[in-house]
């Protein structure tokens, strides 16, 4: 083979291959595009399913600070020993 027929397979190897890339990094943005798509889609429609009556009260009740409190220090009081 010459010289000047290697550098064009070369060439045309290195043309194909960097199409291949392209194709496939394009087909991930469209998925990764659908995916996201499909999220919010099936997202809103949990939201108005999972919504919280009226009168739903969240409030955290006093008990929770309180056990919070004491589970960090009960670590600290470990760590320091």
């Amino acid at each position: 083979m010459e010289y000047e027929q290697l550098i064009r397979q070369g060439g045309d190897l290195m043309l194909v291959g960097m199409g291949v890339v392209f194709a496939y990094l394009g087909f991930l943005v469209f998925l990764v595009w659908a995916v996201s798509h499909l999220a919010r889609c099936i997202g809103s429609e949990e939201e108005k399913a999972t919504a919280s009556p009226a009168g739903g009260s969240t409030a955290i009740s006093d008990d929770v600070p309180a056990v919070i409190a004491a589970a960090v220090h009960q670590y600290r009081s470990d760590q320091n020993n």
